[in-house]
């Protein structure tokens, strides 16, 4: 599968929750963030992903994705303004593991403390995000959005947690 391949797919997935909006450039010219995600219940907020083809990658290779999605979160996109920097595929577990010297957590699991994962709470230092694919109650494929280890949105019940993005982003 191409990138582009996986940003249809996930385009196709989200329009039932979000308006997406691809490849939006910053306002300075200098980035295009992949995906853009605005919740069809409020518009307050806005959620820029970062894809990337889900492989193997060299400790050069993921640091430039951070790097990059570090930059994006200083910057502002066309009438979306700044938003909020998310990675996909995720990088808890899926990309980084948990070590042994830190509590490790089961991200593929339908809880908040399923949220609560070493590597999220380490890019939420960062100011990024995730889009976390998950194993919800029903056996199902499901996915939310984890800021600094809280959940922001929800697929399982479409919940866009406003006071939480308002604790933990702002």
């Amino acid at each position: 599968m191409t990138e582009t391949e996986l940003k249809d797919k996930m385009e196709l997935h989200l329009k039932k929750y979000f308006h997406v909006y691809r490849e939006i450039k910053s306002n300075d010219k200098t980035s295009i963030i992949d995906i853009i995600l605005v919740h069809k219940s409020n518009d307050q907020y806005k959620f820029g992903i970062e894809v990337k083809l889900d492989a193997k990658k060299r400790g050069k290779d993921l640091a430039e994705w951070l790097k990059q999605a570090v930059r994006y979160t200083q910057k502002e996109f066309g009438q979306f303004g700044k938003v909020i920097v998310c990675t996909y595929p995720q990088i808890s577990e899926k990309v980084l593991k948990e070590g042994n010297l830190m509590h490790q957590h089961d991200v593929y699991k339908d809880s908040d403390l399923a949220c609560q994962n070493n590597i999220n709470t380490f890019l939420g230092q960062f100011k990024i995000g995730e889009l976390q694919k998950y194993y919800s109650r029903e056996n199902k494929w499901r996915l939310r959005i984890v800021y600094n280890s809280k959940c922001l949105w929800n697929e399982r019940c479409d919940n866009l947690r406003l006071e939480t993005i308002e604790k933990t982003w702002l």
